[in-house]
């Protein structure tokens, strides 16, 4: 009778682990094959339209709204062909920087292949290089997953990797964060 009880809440609860856990493992496969350099593997768990597609937005409205902040450009009809300009250079230039490879870069170094260090401050060195960054890893919704990395000099984050679940243990990256972007918005 004991065991009529027990096989079944064991596998619930196994379920239920299974089903929270699966985003961790999802990330521990990428970091892996970003590691190991299967851009393949990685591309698998990678939705890379919606990921450029989120890139481009956020890029589309930083550039919006530093034109519109600037009261020079305002009622300049060049700086309007400008703007225009600009944001048809963003898809391609997201489309060549969104792929497998720069992604396992990404990934396996936990930061940007495009970022620069950042300026010294007082004559000391830009960055320590045995400061790692802070890895956060938390649900902002049951379907939702995001992976936060954190800036080793001052803990602010400096991207943020989302991930949604497709089926019940499957999960795609469908949106890079830049906050350095959104936050100038």
């Amino acid at each position: 009778m004991r065991t009529r009880v027990v096989v079944p809440v064991a596998l619930v609860a196994l379920l239920v682990a299974a089903y929270f856990g699966s985003p961790y493992w999802t990330i521990y496969q990428m970091r892996s094959a970003a590691q190991s350099g299967q851009g393949d593997k990685l591309a698998g768990y990678v939705d890379f339209p919606a990921v450029r597609e989120s890139l481009k937005t956020q890029f589309t409205l930083m550039m919006n709204k530093s034109m519109a902040d600037d009261p020079k450009l305002k009622d300049n009809p060049v700086a309007a062909f400008g703007q225009m300009l600009a944001a048809a250079m963003v898809g391609p230039m997201v489309d060549r920087m969104v792929t497998p490879e720069s992604l396992a870069t990404m990934i396996a170094s936990g930061k940007s292949t495009e970022a620069a260090p950042p300026p010294a401050k007082d004559g000391a060195p830009p960055t320590d290089p045995g400061k790692q960054p802070r890895i956060v890893r938390e649900y902002e919704g049951l379907d939702v997953f995001k992976v936060s990395i954190h800036a080793p000099d001052d803990d602010k984050e400096a991207v943020a990797l989302v991930l949604n679940r497709q089926g019940l243990f499957s999960w795609k990256l469908t949106s890079i964060r830049m906050p350095a972007l959104i936050s100038s918005q």
